[in-house]
This record gives C-alpha cells, sequence and structure tokens, in this order.
C-alpha cells in the first residue's frame, strides 16, 4: 500500500491539468510559444531519448539536485559535448551545440557550467516569411547530496536571444501588410529542485523556477510595392516573466529497467504581450541489457492535445567514452503553425577526466 500511495495524486493531478489549461494557445504570441518549445529541451541525448527525467538519479537528469547523486570517486571532472539538429517539414533546420562539465567536489557537492548556442541554418518557412531563432545560454549550477535519501540542488541560466518572426499584420490605415518583428531577450530564470530516494525501487524529483528578462521589439513593415519597406518603423520595450513547476516519479523494475514520468507547467507573460502556458505530462523507459549498450523510449502529451516520441541509445565506445544519441519526433508542437512538424536528433559525447 506505501508504494502505491505514492502514485495516486500524481495520477490524479495528470488527468486533471489538460482541462485545466486547454485553450486557445496557438492565438498566444509567437515569443512565448517558441520559449516553451525550448523549454522542453536538454542538454543531453539521453534525455531527448527518455523525455521523462525529473526523477531520473543522475547528472543528466532536468533536475538540478541530480548532478551530485551519484558518487564518482574515481571520475571527479565529466565534460559532456552535445549537437543537436532540428528540421522541419516545411524545410526549416536549426542547429545547436552545447557543452557541459561537471565538477564534483568529494563530500562538498557538485558544480555543473554549461553553454548552449542555437542559430537558425535554414528559415524558409510557410507563406513565404522567415522566422529565425539565435541565442547564447549560460548554465551555472550547484547540487549536494545531504544523505542516502535526499538531494538538493539550484540552477541560474542566463539567455541572450535574438527571435525574427515575420508574418502579414494589421498597420492600421495600410491594411495587412508584410511585416518583420525582431526581438532582443536577455532573461534570467533560477531553478530549484530536489530528489529523494523513497525506497529501493522508488525515487521522486521536484524542482521549481521563476525567471524575468527584458525584451526589445522592433517592427517594420516588408517590401510591399507600393508601400516602400520600412516606411513602418515601431520600437516597444517590455518585460518578460516566466514560472515553471516540474515532479517526476521513477521506479526501477531491476537493474535493468527503469521506469519514468514528469508533470510540467510552464508559464510566461509580459506587460505588453499578455500570456502563454501549457502542460506536459511525460513518460519513459530506460533499459540497461549491458554495460556497454542502454536504450530508451519516452512519449509526451501536452496541454495542445499534441503527442511527441522519441528513443534513443548509449553506446560504450572507443576507450570507455560513452556515445549517446536521441530522438524526437514532433518535437517542438509549440511553433507547429509556423514551422509544421520538427525532428529533433542529437548526439551527445561523454569525457571523463
Amino acid at each position: 500500500m506505501r508504494k502505491s500511495s505514492f502514485l495516486v495524486p500524481f495520477l490524479v493531478l495528470s488527468t486533471m491539468v489538460p482541462g485545466v489549461l486547454a485553450g486557445g494557445f496557438y492565438d498566444e504570441p509567437y515569443l512565448f510559444r517558441f520559449a516553451l518549445a525550448l523549454d522542453r529541451q536538454s542538454n543531453y541525448a539521453s534525455t531527448l531519448g527518455r523525455q521523462a527525467s525529473m526523477a531520473f538519479p543522475d547528472g543528466s537528469s532536468v533536475n538540478p539536485a541530480g548532478d551530485d547523486w551519484v558518487a564518482h570517486p574515481q571520475t571527479h571532472v565529466t565534460a559532456t559535448l552535445t549537437n543537436v539538429n532540428a528540421w522541419s517539414d516545411t524545410n526549416h533546420w536549426l542547429l545547436a551545440t552545447a557543452f557541459t562539465i561537471n565538477i564534483q567536489v568529494p563530500e562538498a557537492g557538485t558544480w555543473s557550467l554549461a553553454y548552449a548556442r542555437t542559430d537558425t541554418i535554414n528559415q524558409d518557412v510557410r507563406d513565404g516569411f522567415d522566422n529565425e531563432l539565435r541565442s547564447n545560454e549560460f548554465f551555472l549550477g550547484y547540487s549536494k547530496k545531504i544523505n542516502d535519501r535526499v538531494s538538493l540542488g539550484g540552477q541560474l541560466r542566463v539567455t541572450d536571444a535574438v527571435i525574427t518572426e515575420q508574418s502579414t499584420l494589421p498597420l492600421g490605415l495600410l491594411g495587412p501588410q508584410p511585416t518583420s518583428q525582431e526581438t532582443d531577450l536577455v532573461e534570467a530564470t533560477f531553478a530549484f529542485g530536489v530528489m529523494l530516494s523513497l525506497d529501493d525501487q522508488w525515487t521522486a524529483g521536484v524542482s521549481i523556477g521563476a525567471g524575468w528578462g527584458g525584451a526589445e521589439t522592433k517592427l517594420r513593415n516588408l517590401s510591399n510595392p507600393p508601400i516602400p519597406a520600412g516606411l513602418v518603423s515601431v520600437t516597444t520595450d517590455d518585460d518578460v516573466r516566466v514560472w515553471s513547476v516540474r515532479g517526476g516519479l521513477g521506479y526501477a523494475m531491476s537493474n535493468a529497467v527503469g521506469l519514468y514520468a514528469d508533470l510540467h507547467y510552464g508559464y510566461a507573460e509580459s506587460n505588453r504581450a499578455g500570456s502563454a502556458d501549457i502542460g506536459r505530462f511525460s513518460f519513459g523507459v530506460e533499459l540497461k541489457p549491458s554495460k556497454i549498450f542502454h536504450a530508451r523510449f519516452g512519449a509526451t502529451v501536452d496541454t495542445v492535445e499534441q503527442v511527441s516520441f522519441s528513443a534513443g541509445a548509449s553506446f560504450l565506445g572507443i576507450r570507455g567514452v560513452p556515445i549517446e544519441i536521441g530522438y524526437q519526433y514532433n518535437a517542438a508542437p509549440e511553433v507547429r503553425p509556423e514551422y509544421g512538424n520538427f525532428h529533433l536528433l542529437s548526439i551527445s559525447i561523454v569525457i571523463p577526466f
């Protein structure tokens, strides 16, 4: 009875979230929906392949308390290099590269540093309009395993991004016009997490996050004879605020099979543009048939009534260096009207020192 009691509130909440949050999500500002889409992803291909990871007892978990959960007495420093290719059925292509380094100090916790760069390689999308993203993200985290049952952690993320959206908008007496909106966003977000070992088989994780940023948006009309391009040019400043809550459970059926489930709620708002929110339920499976090969599968259903599927694998490569691969189908449904269906392929190399 004790084990089943952990699941009851989790499953009840997962059935309530879609009814509470469903609505006209695709009518919300594109900037917020893009930000919520990026919030799905991770710097680790293993997490992308499994999707659910809040209660996964390892540093690749999205839970900031996970870095110090496993002790590495032989290797105190680990670096991970990840390359992510994302392409859509409308010929849009994004490329991201992330570098993460974890430094575990015996009996004093684990520090994590990370940098991620995202660029738009091909922005030819629907209706002849271009949409592109360029961003730099910096991460600083610290976690400490308090005892055999509890680990705490926090992470600061600073994002510097330029997001360009082209579309047709009504411009007063000019009527509907092709326009370009370029937003420069600088944002800082902090997340605090807890990871728990409930017993020998069950783990749990919870994190809360909050952030604030400034956004400067420049709107101008594009060429549309007889109206000269740039005839209309408006610059606005705005404050952006974001919140998120994540929770997850993990169940180790054996040393070779693990099951994981996450709930995630994300919310973004600003003074001028309004707000947008989304809820997600993710389920993942981790299989370890041998020490040199792991397989992963996952799925996420959200309150936009979209489903994402994933798969992944880890191989113990040359000289014991793990190589991880993850794939997601429908990886960014938040921006599906602008981009269509996204496929995502991620490759990570983990280098111990």
